[in-house]
């Protein structure tokens, strides 16, 4: 899985953007959780944001925010790595990270 070491004011919202917006990945990011899937207990793929109004699709993420401490540590529980859900990882903290791969599901940064 690619994971996407979100440096803060370095161009990495944009990068997001494209990779959601213009390329349809599937994220695990900070977006995961809105609409109250934070409460969510399996992990799966979520429709965030999107409306009929301007005509916008929902962005597909996995209900996990990668972007936080507490957000990985749920993440691993939930067992993101193996799942198999996110075309791409967007985190900070890529030593953290590294908990949610085993050997046969690994990450590869860039």
């Amino acid at each position: 899985v690619p994971v996407f070491w979100h440096i803060p004011k370095a161009g990495g919202s944009t990068i997001k953007d494209i990779m959601g917006t213009c390329h349809r990945l599937c994220m695990a990011a900070e977006s995961g959780i809105y609409e109250n899937h934070d409460k969510d207990t399996d992990i799966k793929i979520v429709g965030i944001g999107g409306g009929k109004i301007d005509g916008t699709d929902a962005t597909p993420f996995v209900n996990v925010d990668s972007t936080t401490i507490e957000g990985l540590e749920r993440a691993k529980s939930m067992g993101l790595g193996s799942s198999e859900l996110a075309d791409a990882i967007v985190t900070p903290y890529i030593f953290d990270a590294n908990a949610l791969f085993d050997k046969t599901h690994k990450g590869r940064l860039f």
